[in-house]
C-alpha cells in the first residue's frame, strides 16, 4: 500500500529529522510511484547529515543519473565508494557511466576491481572486456572473453569479439580457430566469413579468400568491409576492373566510406 506507506514515512522523516532509514525508505516509495523528482529532493536534503551513509549516496547517484545529471551522479557514486570501496553495484554503475562518456581507462579500472570482487559475474567480465578492448589492453579483453566462453561456449557475439581482438593482437591462428568455430554453428555469419577471407588473403591464398568475401557479402549486402576486402583480393589477382566494379557497388551502399573511396581512387589512378 504505497500511499499509506508514504503517509507514515513522511511523518517519520519529519519526526526523525535527519535519520537515514526513513529517508531511504520514503525515497524508495517515491521512486516506485513515479515521484523520482521528490525522491531526488529528499535525498539531496538528507545527504549532509548522512554524509557517511554509502547507500544514500548510491541512491542519490541513481536518481541524479535519471535526472540527466551525469556529473553529479558520478560524484555521488564516488562518494559512496569512498565509504564502501567494495560495493559491487556502485562499481558497476560508475564503470558504466564513465564508459558511456568515453573514459575507457577509468571504466576498465572499476570493472577490473569488480571482476576481482565478483569473479563469477558474466556481466562484469563482458564490461571489463569492452573497456579493455577500447584502451588497447587486448590481452585483458581476450582473457575476460575466454572466461565467459568457458561457461557459454555458444555465445557467438562474444566469440566474434574475441576473434577480432585476437586478429588485432596478431594471434592469427587463434582468430582463425574462433572464426571457424562460429561458422560451424552459423555457416552464414557475415563477420566470421570476412575473417576467414582475411586469413586466406594474408596467406596470399586468393581463390579461397575471394570465395569467403563473396559469401560474406551474400550473407549481408550492406557489410562494406567485405566489399573492400574482395576488391583488394581481385586486384592482387590482376582483376582490377572487377575490383573497381565491386568498389562502385559499395559506394552505392555507403557513398562516404573512406576506405572504399581511397581504394577506388587509387585503382583508377593506376589505370
Amino acid at each position: 500500500d504505497n500511499q499509506n506507506a508514504i503517509t507514515y514515512l513522511e511523518r517519520a522523516v519529519v519526526n526523525g529529522e535527519s535519520d537515514a532509514a526513513p529517508i531511504l525508505a520514503l525515497a524508495d516509495v517515491y521512486s516506485k510511484t513515479g515521484r523520482s523528482g521528490d525522491a531526488l529532493k529528499l535525498l539531496e536534503s538528507g545527504k549532509e547529515p548522512n554524509s557517511g551513509n554509502a547507500i544514500l549516496w548510491f541512491n542519490l547517484g541513481v536518481l541524479r543519473a535519471m535526472n540527466q545529471d551525469i556529473v553529479g551522479s558520478e560524484a555521488a557514486y564516488k562518494k559512496a565508494l569512498s565509504i564502501n570501496p567494495n560495493d559491487l553495484d556502485t562499481l558497476n554503475n560508475l564503470g558504466l557511466s564513465v564508459f558511456k562518456r568515453g573514459q575507457f581507462e577509468e571504466s576498465e579500472m572499476y570493472f577490473d576491481k569488480l571482476v576481482g570482487l565478483n569473479p563469477t559475474s558474466t556481466a562484469a567480465k563482458l564490461n571489463l572486456a569492452s573497456a579493455a578492448a577500447r584502451t588497447g589492453d587486448l590481452k585483458k579483453a581476450i582473457m575476460a572473453w575466454r572466461d565467459v566462453l568457458k561457461v557459454e561456449p555458444n555465445r557467438l557475439d562474444i566469440r566474434l569479439d574475441m576473434a577480432n581482438a585476437q586478429w588485432e593482437a596478431r594471434d592469427i591462428e587463434g582468430a582463425k580457430a574462433n572464426y571457424q568455430q562460429i561458422l560451424t554453428i552459423d555457416k552464414n555469419n557475415t563477420e566470421a566469413l570476412n575473417g576467414i577471407g582475411l586469413y586466406h588473403l594474408r596467406a596470399s591464398k586468393f581463390a579461397p579468400a575471394e570465395a569467403a568475401f563473396r559469401s560474406s557479402i551474400a550473407s549481408n549486402r550492406k557489410f562494406i568491409p567485405a566489399y573492400n576486402n574482395l576488391a583488394v583480393t581481385l586486384e592482387r589477382m590482376n582483376r582490377r576492373q572487377q575490383a573497381m566494379d565491386i568498389l562502385e557497388q559499395a559506394l552505392k551502399i555507403d557513398p562516404a566510406d573512406p576506405e572504399i573511396k581511397k581504394n577506388l581512387s587509387r585503382m583508377k589512378a593506376a589505370g
